[in-house]
């Protein structure tokens, strides 16, 4: 009596999933350069001073060490930078998540929804919920993340 292997039964076409791994594999280091390249954008916007004078005088201290991106996020940097920065952090998070709240209320689909599904793996892609983020921060996350 031989023992089924998990293959027992199963006509796969390695070919074909060669294939849709190489398929895979582009699409993750397209996503991983475009998001690169949103970083890069980004810093540049802090340095120049777009993104207000907290941005700015934080990007110079992270770029001579004095700090990072975790140490801001985190609490640890408690210069007024950074203070201000996480606040406002805050608010928006918390605006953004009053504003999908009140979509699920009046029976719309919301951001909240669409992230419910991708982590239960009900096939949602979670880059979908970006276009509603941008409009509610403002913000240019759909251009910079595109959900291919």
């Amino acid at each position: 009596m031989s023992t089924p292997t998990p293959f027992s039964g199963a006509s796969f076409n390695f070919d074909e999933m060669i294939s849709r791994l190489d398929t895979l594999n582009r699409q993750l280091e397209a996503e991983k350069k475009a998001a690169e390249t949103a970083d890069d954008k980004r810093v540049a916007r802090a340095r120049s001073g777009e993104l207000g004078l907290e941005w700015k005088k934080l990007r110079e201290r992270i770029d001579s060490g004095q700090t990072s991106l975790e140490q801001i996020f985190s609490g640890e940097d408690t210069s007024r930078e950074a203070q201000e920065v996480c606040r406002l952090a805050q608010r928006n998070l918390a605006a953004m998540r009053d504003a999908w709240q009140q979509q699920q209320n009046a029976g719309q689909d919301s951001p909240l929804d669409e992230m419910e599904r991708a982590r239960c793996g009900e096939g949602a892609d979670p880059r979908a919920v970006i276009p509603t983020i941008s409009l509610t921060t403002g913000g240019s996350l759909a251009d910079e993340y595109p959900a291919s």
